[in-house]
């Protein structure tokens, strides 16, 4: 059986120099920023185990990444005026047992508290779980200016998160699965050159 090799963390952190340096026209810098690789083992992914009532809300069914911080490059901010900016995200429930439409939520943040207490996902990805099968999901969506504002410090908090909903009955569901992470990709473009500084 293949097993992974995952960069030890001192390693990890230098990733973003590697990656950054792609120069287009005009002195413009695109970093394409890998955030799954930043990663421990134990982030990527969570079981889940919970009786959901049909309420037909939404609920929380389990954190899939919990508030970490990701190191970009020092002095980033202070160079760069971020333009452009793409989020991937992909991943899969293995869901054991129990029926619902289930949600990701993707958030980032300037700061931990931020992370933290974010109730506004830059990202929604809808999910139909179904008894006993594996379902997949992919996105991607362009960032905003508010959000790209984030890049020009020198760490964004990213946070994953899992809802869940049973439409309205009598009835409540058992659910029982693993919610997992296996592609977390950030792609911005900003206006200035970190070389000549302006």
């Amino acid at each position: 059986m293949s097993k992974t090799t995952r960069l030890p963390q001192r390693i990890r952190w230098l990733l973003p120099l590697l990656l950054l340096l792609t120069a287009c026209a005009g002195g413009d810098i695109i970093l394409n920023l890998d955030v799954y690789s930043f990663l421990e083992p134990e982030d990527l992914e969570e079981d889940y185990q919970a009786t959901v009532p049909a309420t037909g809300i939404w609920l929380p069914l389990v954190g899939i990444i919990p508030p970490r911080e990701i190191n970009l490059i020092d002095g980033l901010g202070g160079a760069t005026v971020p333009a452009e900016g793409v989020l991937q995200v992909e991943g899969e429930f293995e869901n054991r047992s129990g029926v619902a439409s289930a949600r990701v939520e993707v958030h980032l943040a300037a700061s931990s508290a931020d992370a933290v207490a974010s109730l506004s996902p830059v990202l929604r990805i809808p999910v139909d779980l179904q008894d006993g099968v594996t379902s997949s999901f992919a996105e991607s969506v362009d960032l905003d200016q508010d959000t790209l504002q984030l890049f020009t410090g020198n760490s964004i908090w990213v946070r994953l998160d899992a809802w869940v909903m049973i439409p309205a009955g009598p009835l409540t569901v058992d659910m029982d699965g693993t919610a997992r992470l296996t592609g977390l990709r950030i792609r911005i473009l900003t206006n200035e050159d970190l070389i000549r500084g302006q």
